[in-house]
């Protein structure tokens, strides 16, 4: 058993062997409402994540790469 912190890329790749199918399904619309609802605390990764477009999230992954680790890939800034 691993402890300890892990990259994101390791999360969705994780993710991904269990759940090969899981894609995003949510995406926020206004930045200035998502950083109110969350507070101060969020980072700007997680904002720019959050704000992937649909268009984005839906591009179809590279052959044999699960659409998560596609669409993680595709928004890195």
């Amino acid at each position: 058993m691993v402890v300890g912190y892990r990259p994101y890329e390791a999360l969705l790749q994780a993710l991904a062997q269990v759940a090969p199918e899981l894609a995003p399904t949510q995406h926020a619309e206004d930045e200035e409402k998502y950083k109110a609802y969350w507070g101060e605390g969020i980072t700007e990764r997680e904002v720019a994540e959050a704000l992937l477009t649909k268009k984005q999230a839906q591009n179809a992954p590279e052959p044999g790469k699960p659409p998560v680790v596609a669409a993680y890939e595709g928004n890195k800034t």
